[in-house]
């Protein structure tokens, strides 16, 4: 029965989603500022990003963040259009509309066979990243967390693999990095690295916007592991539309690394971006539900 219905509301939403994507750009913005103004008037989630912003930007008075919180819905609106505006594009359409601005940093180890990893954060546009397999020699592996409705996760899917990436599902990583490993393929695998881990998951908390925060340190451990280069990819908003990513180096060797270093590295990078415009970062979640545990340790 759950299976059905599922079925059916895949089956209403999907072709209102292919009517949309082959609308021109220019009118499925202005569909984006139709859904801000709704986000504005009914308050999505108004209380978590208020409460958000104001634990997380303490020295910003109150009007600056009234306006980081106008200008987030607007992008927030933005982002869920550009999500669903990509089963439209082109390969070049995509490629044109999501730059990288030095891809031969991250692309030169692949030439020497090497395999690497990226971080990456709910930040700007994460979504349209798949757009570099078109001009990288790495097989690219974009982890993902499956949607609860198996049609719409498909869909997903298919459109973020479009372009040649391989979207891999969070417990599948080891074995995916491995088989091609042992294939000697070249892979760049994609993490997310700000999202809320679960309860169990928990592995390391730090300060991060001046609260405490746990994270995920599934990067570091397999790049402690495989001793695979580490890249953090910043992604910046050039104009609706259009953004360009820059890859960082992070660690090129990290088995000699300490335990948290690659964490606290790409955690402050974070920080850093986050700070220089807000509004781009994902506030609407509940970032800081988890609350730390007397047992659980913070840095010194």
């Amino acid at each position: 029965m759950k299976k059905a219905l599922q079925a059916i509301l895949f089956w209403i939403y999907y072709p209102v989603l292919r009517v949309f994507t082959w609308m021109p750009l220019r009118l499925q913005y202005v569909l984006a500022d139709l859904l801000y103004l709704l986000m504005r008037i009914t308050g999505y989630r108004k209380k978590v990003i208020r409460s958000n912003l104001k634990n997380a930007l303490p020295e910003k008075t109150g009007k600056e963040r009234k306006c980081i919180e106008r200008k987030f819905y607007r992008h927030l609106a933005d982002s869920l259009l550009e999500s669903v505006a990509q089963m439209g594009f082109s390969g070049k359409e995509l490629a044109r509309r999501f730059r990288f601005k030095n891809p031969e940093l991250i692309n030169s180890f692949a030439r020497q066979g090497k395999s690497v990893l990226l971080a990456t954060a709910h930040y700007a546009n994460w979504e349209w990243f798949t757009s570099f397999p078109l001009i990288s020699p790495f097989k690219v592996l974009a982890i993902y967390k499956p949607l609860r409705n198996p049609f719409m996760d498909k869909l997903f899917v298919r459109i973020r693999e479009r372009t040649g990436a391989i979207a891999c599902p969070m417990e599948d990583v080891v074995r995916k990095i491995y088989s091609f490993r042992d294939q000697n393929i070249p892979t760049l695998t994609y993490f997310i690295v700000d999202q809320r881990p679960l309860r169990k998951s928990i592995g390391y908390w730090d300060i991060f916007l001046h609260q405490e925060t746990p994270f995920y340190l599934g990067i570091e451990k397999i790049a402690r592991k495989t001793n695979y280069p580490v890249f953090f990819m910043k992604v910046d908003k050039i104009k609706r539309g259009t953004y360009e990513a820059e890859f960082i180096l992070l660690e090129e060797e990290p088995s000699g690394t300490l335990p948290y270093e690659i964490t606290r590295r790409h955690i402050r990078l974070l920080e850093n971006i986050i700070r220089e415009k807000p509004e781009l970062w994902l506030w609407s979640h509940r970032r800081w539900k988890h609350k730390r545990r007397p047992e659980e340790i913070l840095p010194g």
